[in-house]
């Protein structure tokens, strides 16, 4: 089974290489984090609207 946190960590790698070249590797983990929080809470407002 993939660990869904590899799984996104791969996916935000590969969608971020070609905009990394442009930021500093700092910008680029702040970029990653954000998106990932704001996935986290769109998850959440989902998981709440179907219950």
């Amino acid at each position: 089974m993939i660990d869904p946190d590899m799984y996104f960590i791969e996916m935000m790698q590969a969608i971020l290489e070609p905009v990394l070249d442009q930021m500093t590797p700092e910008q680029a983990a702040q970029e990653a984090i954000a998106d990932y929080r704001t996935e986290q809470q769109q998850n959440r407002i989902d998981w709440c609207a179907h219950n």
